[in-house]
């Protein structure tokens, strides 16, 4: 069988890495920014409604994603400050709301016990909204991947030192031991999440798969859904062609991961954004079908109240 660094030849990179980097870049920056920290929980209930309704009316895709970042920021911000005061679980919040939400108290939850799975699964069983909790432990991956002791962690600790970037000096994470000790139903979500972040710390697809080879303690398939998901994210203006990835010819285990990561975040869009993506026109049969699925699952599920299930 091939190893996952052999796949990677057959990938097109259908956005320049280049360009790439200074959305990354953008994201990151909005995503940790010190605000919201001393809000009461109706203020910050209301500024999540007022974000909410500007994602709504945006411009374009990547203004509303970028907005939705702002709610995952601010809930960050506020959770980290208010500690066990700060519950989402009955939070009178828009549905929308409810992932980028639950990503931001899942960082905090790190800032707060470390990486100490046990403690950390308390945390996010008592306060998140059981709706998205499959998205609270998505992020613990996501920390895991960015407290990693490589070039993209030092260079974050001299930011968070500067006063930047939220970060705080933790115990270095054992990465392995960390996945492991999570519950094992949501094992794969933090895979996803830890993919998520590795696109942030990489230069393309192709080097997420050659960064996930070096890493066999992270679930393949997982991450590499969670990289797809942070590279549509970050370059949505670029959706048609990001999307033509689900009609080439790839080896199965490799199509696997970016189908369904596109699936997944077609979904997510569709669900969050209602009507951002029907202007999309999907370049072939298979990427069509991938979509019309996507966008169907996603009213199904938001008519009825429910998350939008990421599945990792």
């Amino acid at each position: 069988m091939k190893t996952p660094a052999a796949y990677k030849g057959g990938i097109t990179e259908p956005v320049s890495p280049w360009t790439g980097w200074t959305r990354k870049a953008l994201a990151l920056a909005t995503v940790t920014r010190r605000s919201g920290t001393n809000l009461s929980p109706q203020e910050y209930a209301r500024r999540v409604r007022e974000l909410s309704e500007l994602a709504s009316r945006g411009s374009s895709l990547w203004r509303a994603i970028w907005t939705l970042w702002r709610i995952e920021s601010l809930t960050f911000a506020c959770a980290d400050r208010g500690g066990g005061r700060f519950r989402l679980a009955g939070a009178s919040l828009p549905l929308e709301a409810g992932p980028p939400a639950a990503c931001g108290l899942s960082m905090a939850a790190v800032l707060e016990t470390g990486f100490d799975a046990g403690p950390i699964t308390r945390i996010l069983t008592e306060r998140a909204d059981p709706r998205f909790i499959d998205f609270a432990f998505e992020s613990l991956g996501l920390m895991l991947a960015a407290y990693e002791p490589d070039l993209f962690g030092r260079f974050t600790a001299v930011l968070g030192k500067l006063g930047m970037m939220r970060r705080y000096r933790l115990a270095p994470p054992e990465p392995a031991a960390f996945l492991t000790a999570l519950p094992v139903e949501y094992q794969r979500y933090a895979a996803h999440g830890f993919g998520r972040l590795l696109y942030f710390k990489s230069h393309g697809l192709r080097s997420v798969i050659d960064s996930l080879a070096r890493r066999p303690y992270v679930q393949f398939t997982p991450a590499l859904k969670g990289a797809l998901a942070a590279y549509v994210l970050v370059n949505g203006a670029r959706l048609p062609r990001i999307l033509a990835l689900a009609d080439e010819e790839l080896p199965s285990e490799l199509a696997s991961g970016i189908r369904g990561g596109l699936h997944n975040v077609a979904k997510l869009l569709a669900w969050s954004l209602p009507g951002a993506l029907d202007g999309v026109a999907a370049p072939g049969q298979r990427s069509a079908a991938l979509l019309e699925s996507a966008l169907s699952e996603a009213h199904r599920l938001r008519s009825d109240g429910d998350g939008p299930g990421l599945q990792p």
